[in-house]
C-alpha cells in the first residue's frame, strides 16, 4: 500500500478531521473565525501541493461535510464582507494563492514550457470579452455575482504551475490522492449501509447527497457520490503510473486502485461516467497493448482478489447489482430513445431549454455572463451550456485548445505514448461533459475548476519530462 511512508496523507487527514471539528463543533461565528487562521498557515507554508489537495479535498464534500450549500446556517463556511459581497472557503484560498504567487519572487522564476500556452492566452481574452458585452446582454446582481466568482475560480489556471512547477513536486501531491480511493469507497459503505452520508449521521441539519432512482421504497437505488472527481484523477493517473512508474508503486497497488476507482464510480451508477471510464480503459490498453502480456498474470490476481472483495461484502454486491441494472438502460439511448426508457431528461427536456435561451444570445459570443445565461444555463447539459455562454466563437476557442493537445499526442506517439496516455483523462472529459458540464468557464461544481487546471497542469508536466530533455530535470 502507500500509506506507508507517506506522511502527507497521514497530515492531511489530520487537517480534514481538525477542519471538520472546527466547523461544526464552535458556534457560528467562531467557527469561521477559527478555520480562517489557517490561511496564515497557507500563505507562509512552502508545500503549496499539500495546500492544493486539501481545498481539492474539501470542495469535494468528503461524507457530506463541508457542504456550502447546507441548510444550517451555521455550518455554511462563507466570509461575509458586506451585504452582498460573501466569498467561500474556496474563494478565500484561491485569491490568497493569486496574491501569493505575485508577491512572492520565487514564483516568478517557475515558468513551465505550454505547447497550448497561445490557446490558453485565446481563452482568457475570450473571458475578458465575454466580461465586456454582457452589459449589453442585459445583467442583473446575480449575473454580475457569478461573473466574478467564475473570474476568481479560473486564476488558478494561473497559480497552479507555479506552485506545482515540477514533476517532483507533481508526485508529492499525487500521492496525496492515491489512498482516497479507498477512504472513497468506505465512506460509500457508510452511505449504502446507513441510508446517508457519514455527515448526516453526525450532525444535525446537514443535507444528503444521495440520489434516489425510484419513488418505490423497495425499489430505491442510491446513489453513494464520494470523491468523484479525486477517483477520476486516480483512474487516471494509474493508467500513466503502470505505463512509466515514477513513483516507484507497487503495479499490484496501482492496480488495486484504478479497479477500486472504477467500481466506486460504478456505484453511483452514473451512466455517462461509466461510459467515460469503460472507454478510458480501451484506449489505455489499445496504446499499451504491447504490455499486455507483461501485465496479464497480475491483473489476473488483482481482479479476483477485488471481485472477492466485493462478493464478500454484501452490501457492495447489492449496489453494484442494482446499478448494473440502470447503467442498461445506455442500450435504450443507443436504440434512439434520448429518453433512456424515461429516466434521463437531459435531451428532450434540459437542452431544448437552453438552446431555446442561446437563440436570443449573441449567438457568435452566446449570451456571456447576462441575466439570459443566468436564467437559463444548465449543468446537465455541457456542450450546450458551454454554447450559451461562450456561442460559436467560444465553443470552436476551447476546441482549439482540445484539438492541440490530440494532435500533439498523436505526433508523440512515434517516440513514446507518454502524452497520449497522459492525455486519456481529457478523453474522459470530454465524454463526461455531454451529461455534466467540465469545459468552459460556467462550471457549477467548484472542484470541476481543479480538475480543469489539473488536466492540463498533468499534460504539460509530462511533456516537458518526457519530449523535453533539456528541462527533465530543471
Amino acid at each position: 500500500m502507500s500509506f506507508k511512508g507517506n506522511k502527507d496523507f497521514i497530515e492531511i487527514l489530520m487537517f480534514l478531521l481538525g477542519a471538520a471539528l472546527v466547523v461544526y463543533l464552535p458556534p457560528s461565528p467562531l467557527n469561521r473565525f477559527l478555520f480562517l487562521l489557517i490561511y496564515p498557515v497557507v500563505w507562509y507554508s512552502k508545500r503549496d501541493y499539500f495546500w492544493l489537495a486539501f481545498f481539492f479535498l474539501l470542495t469535494e464534500t468528503p461524507g457530506g461535510f463541508f457542504k456550502i450549500n447546507t441548510d444550517v446556517e451555521k455550518y455554511k463556511l462563507f466570509f461575509t464582507i458586506s451585504h452582498g459581497l460573501s466569498f467561500t472557503f474556496n474563494e478565500v484560498y484561491l485569491l490568497l494563492m493569486l496574491a501569493k504567487v505575485i508577491v512572492f519572487k520565487r514564483y516568478k522564476r517557475r515558468k513551465h514550457h505550454l505547447f497550448f500556452r497561445r490557446n490558453l492566452r485565446l481563452i482568457a481574452i475570450l473571458f475578458l470579452v465575454l466580461v465586456l458585452i454582457s452589459p449589453m446582454l442585459g445583467v442583473d446582481y446575480n449575473s454580475v455575482k457569478e461573473a466574478y466568482k467564475i473570474a476568481i475560480k479560473i486564476s488558478l489556471f494561473y497559480t497552479i504551475f507555479r506552485i506545482i512547477p515540477d514533476m517532483e513536486t507533481f508526485k508529492k501531491f499525487i500521492r496525496i490522492l492515491l489512498p482516497f480511493t479507498f477512504i472513497a469507497l468506505l465512506l460509500q459503505i457508510y452511505s449504502l449501509t446507513h441510508f446517508h452520508q457519514l455527515a448526516v449521521g453526525i450532525f444535525k441539519g446537514m443535507q444528503n447527497t444521495q440520489g434516489i432512482f425510484a419513488d418505490n421504497m423497495e425499489e430505491k437505488l442510491q446513489r453513494p457520490i464520494e470523491l468523484v472527481h479525486v477517483l477520476l484523477i486516480n483512474f487516471t493517473i494509474t493508467f500513466y503510473l503502470l505505463y512509466n512508474n515514477m513513483l516507484k508503486l507497487s503495479k499490484n497497488y496501482l492496480w488495486v486502485v484504478n479497479i477500486l476507482s472504477f467500481i466506486s464510480v460504478m456505484m453511483t451508477a452514473t451512466r455517462t461516467w461509466f461510459i467515460a471510464f469503460v472507454f478510458s480503459y480501451v484506449l489505455f490498453l489499445f496504446l499499451t497493448r504491447g504490455y499486455i502480456g507483461k501485465w496479464f498474470v497480475r491483473l489476473v490476481v488483482v481482479g479476483v482478489f477485488v471481485s472477492l472483495l466485493t462478493t464478500m461484502v454484501p452490501v457492495l454486491n447489492r449496489q453494484l447489482q442494482n446499478a448494473w441494472m440502470r447503467l442498461e438502460t445506455v442500450q435504450m439511448i443507443v436504440g434512439g430513445d434520448l429518453t433512456a426508457g424515461g429516466t434521463a431528461k437531459r435531451f428532450d427536456k434540459r437542452a431544448p431549454k437552453v438552446m431555446n435561451a442561446f437563440k436570443r444570445s449573441s449567438i457568435v459570443l452566446g449570451a456571456g455572463f447576462s441575466k439570459n445565461h443566468h436564467e437559463n444555463q444548465d449543468f446537465h447539459v455541457g456542450y450546450h451550456n458551454l454554447l450559451l455562454n461562450t456561442g460559436i466563437l467560444g465553443v470552436i476557442i476551447f476546441f482549439l485548445l482540445v484539438w492541440k493537445i490530440l494532435v500533439k499526442s498523436y505526433h508523440l506517439r512515434r517516440k513514446n505514448n507518454s502524452l497520449a496516455v497522459a492525455s486519456i483523462i481529457l478523453v474522459a472529459i470530454l465524454i463526461l461533459n455531454t451529461a455534466t458540464q467540465f469545459i468552459g468557464f460556467n462550471v457549477l461544481i467548484p472542484s470541476r475548476f481543479y480538475i480543469q487546471a489539473y488536466t492540463l497542469l498533468f499534460i504539460s508536466l509530462v511533456y516537458r519530462f518526457h519530449y523535453l530533455p533539456n528541462e527533465k530535470n530543471a
